[in-house]
């Protein structure tokens, strides 16, 4: 009768352990209310850090505005930085922060997930304040990096379109200096043919007519030194400027977006070369004749 009474004590000890193991399987793990603070505590610092950030990239747009009006504004001051090396400083601030936030989100991020997905069903108001506010920061901390890839592209136009005016200005002094000697190389043979006018009985200008000019001395000393300061501009300028020509449409080719400013004045860059290789060919025609 002792022993009976004993194994049915037993059987009931094991039934009250595997129906309290049952209850705990079932029950929500522990929350440390202490964690969930200083993990809280972490997120908030994370979406400062993030306001931060747009901060100083709002900062980096002004200055990049300003940078792009400097040139209208006048000659810059002989004391304090310009706009341009303001850019680049704030830069280099941008990327430090940006590299000293995406380390502590990287943390946070290994503390937050694994608390709310073992806490998935837990309806307690402390874990719903700590997920939207995670939702907040995944979602913030991604505009932000997009909108820092978006000026990071935007500082790269903004540095081609610099490159761009100063390239193309280049070539636009050499044309500039071959128009004039074009110039000056049409006037002097309608000059020539101004001192030396066929006879009546010529319908032409013959060649040879500079020799037979009354004033061939100076007149040829003229057209010697003219046609070589033609020849010697073509010779050097031509080619650089096909070649400035052709660096600044593969450049404008490569860009991922178009300017318009740039599109304008390279079009008519190329239509103006053109035109003057034209006018070099009708004009060399024209001396060889004189």
């Amino acid at each position: 009768m002792v022993l009976g009474d004993e194994r049915g004590e037993r059987v009931a000890v094991a039934e009250r352990g595997a129906s309290e193991s049952d209850s705990a399987s079932a029950a929500p793990p522990v929350l440390d209310e202490l964690a969930l603070f200083a993990i809280s505590s972490s997120v908030t610092e994370i979406l400062m850090s993030i306001q931060d950030l747009n901060t100083l990239l709002f900062e980096i747009q002004e200055l990049r505005h300003a940078t792009s009006a400097a040139p209208s504004a006048g000659p810059p001051q002989s004391t304090g930085s310009s706009p341009a090396s303001e850019v680049d400083a704030a830069l280099m601030r941008l990327d430090a922060k940006m590299d000293d936030v995406r380390k502590d989100y990287a943390l946070v991020e290994s503390q937050v997930q694994p608390l709310l997905a073992s806490h998935a069903h837990d309806e307690r108001s402390e874990l719903g304040l700590l997920r939207q506010k995670w939702v907040d920061a995944v979602d913030e901390w991604d505009t932000v990096q997009k909108d820092a890839d978006a000026l990071g592209d935007e500082l790269k136009e903004d540095k081609w379109l610099v490159v761009f005016r100063s390239v193309s200005s280049q070539a636009s002094d050499m044309m500039r200096s071959l128009d004039k000697v074009l110039v000056q190389s049409q006037h002097f043979v309608a000059d020539v043919h101004g001192h030396a006018r066929p006879s009546s009985s010529s319908s032409a200008p013959s060649p040879g007519r500079l020799s037979r000019s009354p004033s061939a001395p100076h007149l040829l000393s003229s057209f010697k030194d003219l046609h070589q300061s033609l020849r010697a501009k073509v010779k050097y300028y031509a080619p650089a400027t096909e070649r400035v020509l052709a660096i600044l449409a593969k450049g404008i080719s490569d860009r991922r977006t178009k300017n318009g400013e740039v599109l304008r004045r390279f079009g008519d860059m190329q239509g103006q070369w053109k035109g003057l290789q034209e006018r070099v060919e009708l004009v060399e025609h024209e001396m060889q004749r004189v």
